[in-house]
């Protein structure tokens, strides 16, 4: 993207931004592939591994279970916030250029989306999901078409129905709504240019400083403290957004909008960006520490919340890791409410769970100011492959989860360890979404709606170069 700032600096394409929100959309997709190789809900304060695809994995492990959520639960701590940050850096440019023309624009490429999600991805979501419980029950199980009909019918899908994984399009929806109302009436009340002025001096400090993580902890733990999780696991929960999680990420949103009126601090930020990633990896070892510490525990009682095929029901649990490895069965059928440890009923002591809430502010803005910094040190210049990757990367998370959850269905039994079949999972997925990005969306008004424009598809020509070497 190209924009001007309000500070008079000369405008420039930004690839790094681009390439940083197409690695967030794209670990995204990796990081829901995993979800089926845990072993139960290992739940730390709500944060709940669930199966997506209504089956655990045959091949799941305590150590797959334990190294995957840690996997997840890095990535997880800054991933969308830092999706969250570029957005509102290129809503000020969208914003520049008129708010009619940003509203346009938006329409378009997020509430269009959106909608369509909901009607047509999220309803198929729901019966893949009842056919993976259904498989979990008997291996053999075809799908339930009888079962799936009972379910549209009875009214327990609109029980469970929810923006699921496109719940981030809702939040930008609600971002962009405040900042069309609040923008024109600070300008109207004289605040938005000492506002600006203010904004402007902060960041400056703020950027410059190794220490700005944490400084802006400060109200992020504040907000936390106002949320249910520290993990933010309810993201998808509701089609009422958390007014915790708009605050938590429009912080985020906040930050990159007033970062975009300053652009040259973002050098600044990536000769910043090592100290940040050492200081975000002491605090996630902390974190590791914790966590792990509490997921062996809850394996070594049979505690915890074993992640059920549907509401109230109950599944294997995973082998002991006390005595023989034989399996047990831990007769819990219902999820821990919400700021409960594990299904141990209990919320944290108060120490606990100030300090985890503190950890997890200042763990958020290192990793996130990191990969900014990391970003624009090293992918600040033009390369071919990284923008056709982001390009595709809207059209591969939005499409991915309909693909993936039939591939973790099919493959939930076969003789395969948890070390290949994962890494096979995500080259059948990303394999046939980029194949089918390059030549059903990306040439087609698909790809004008998802990329502002329609592009010549990459495979054919690449194929015509390789007969060409080849004769």
């Amino acid at each position: 993207m190209h924009g001007h700032n309000d500070s008079g600096e000369s405008p420039k394409r930004l690839h790094s931004l681009d390439a940083l929100r197409a690695a967030a959309m794209l670990l995204g997709v990796f990081l829901h592939s995993t979800h089926s190789f845990g072993l139960f809900m290992l739940s730390v304060e709500g944060f709940e591994w669930q199966f997506w695809a209504g089956i655990r994995d045959s091949s799941a492990t305590p150590v797959s279970a334990i190294l995957l959520e840690q996997v997840f639960s890095f990535f997880h701590a800054f991933r969308m916030h830092a999706f969250f940050l570029v957005a509102g850096f290129f809503a000020h440019l969208l914003y520049n250029r008129g708010a009619m023309a940003m509203v346009r624009n938006r329409a378009v490429r997020i509430l269009v989306p959106f909608l369509a999600g909901i009607a047509l991805l999220i309803p198929l979501v729901t019966a893949i999901r009842l056919w993976g419980r259904a498989r979990a029950e008997a291996s053999a199980a075809g799908i339930p078409w009888d079962a799936i009909g009972r379910h549209f019918l009875s009214g327990d899908f609109l029980h469970e129905f929810n923006p699921h994984y496109l719940w981030f399009l809702l939040y930008l929806l609600v971002f962009y709504v405040v900042l069309l109302i609040l923008r024109p009436a600070l300008a109207s009340l004289g605040f938005w240019g000492p506002l600006g002025s203010h904004a402007d001096r902060l960041m400056g400090r703020l950027c410059r400083s190794k220490w700005a993580p944490a400084h802006l902890a400060a109200p992020t733990f504040i907000i936390l403290l106002l949320t249910r999780s520290p993990q933010l696991a309810e993201e998808g929960r509701s089609f009422m957004p958390e007014p915790g999680l708009v605050l938590f990420y429009g912080l985020f949103f906040a930050f990159g909008w007033a970062l975009y009126r300053r652009q040259t601090l973002l050098e600044a930020l990536a000769g910043n960006w090592a100290a940040y990633f050492a200081i975000g990896m002491v605090l996630f070892a902390v974190t590791v520490v914790f966590s792990v510490g509490m997921s062996v525990g809850q394996l070594r009682e049979g505690k915890g919340t074993v992640a059920t095929a549907g509401r109230g029901e109950v599944a294997p649990a995973p082998p002991s890791l006390a005595g023989n490895g034989a399996a047990a069965r831990v007769d819990l059928a219902q999820p821990p409410a919400q700021g409960q440890r594990g299904g141990a009923g209990q919320p944290p002591p108060p120490p606990i769970f100030l300090g985890m809430r503190l950890i997890t502010a200042l763990l958020s803005w290192s990793l996130t100011l990191a990969a900014v910094g990391f970003f624009m040190r090293y992918l600040s210049h033009p390369h071919r492959l990284a923008r056709y990757v982001a390009d595709s990367s809207y059209w591969i998370y939005l499409a991915h989860v309909p693909l993936l959850m039939p591939l973790q269905i099919a493959m939930a039994y076969w003789p395969l360890p948890w070390w290949l079949k994962l890494p096979l999972l995500n080259l059948v997925l990303g394999g046939t979404l980029f194949a089918v990005y390059d030549l059903c969306v990306r040439p087609t008004w698909l790809g004008a709606v998802l990329n502002g424009r329609r592009y010549p598809a990459e495979i054919p020509a690449l194929l015509g170069r390789v007969r060409s070497a080849g004769e």
